[in-house]
């Protein structure tokens, strides 16, 4: 049973912490509770952490600072949560 994960996206901290009697994932950012309007947690039935590439792209900000361009062609490995549990996957999208 894995009860709770991190990992990063860029420089913020994404947490979830699996609830078993909704057999959710509760989702955290920078260890702080993600909330709805109505107060409740933002949760979901799987989680899928896909590792892919990234580079710079050819647009940037008001200060230069250049966006990321996400590289989702192909194929790389993956983490699926589900039910408490952990899967090693692989993701693949050819075109």
């Amino acid at each position: 049973m894995v009860e709770q994960f991190s990992t990063r996206i860029a420089t913020a901290k994404v947490g979830f912490t699996y609830d078993s009697p909704s057999k959710r994932w509760a989702l955290s950012m920078d260890d702080q509770p993600s909330l709805l309007t109505d107060g409740s947690r933002v949760a979901a039935d799987n989680v899928i952490v896909q590792y892919v590439r990234v580079r710079g792209s050819r647009y940037s900000d008001v200060n230069g600072n250049v966006s990321p361009y996400t590289i989702s062609l192909g194929l790389g490995p993956a983490i699926v949560f589900r039910d408490g549990r952990r899967f090693n996957a692989t993701w693949k999208r050819p075109n």
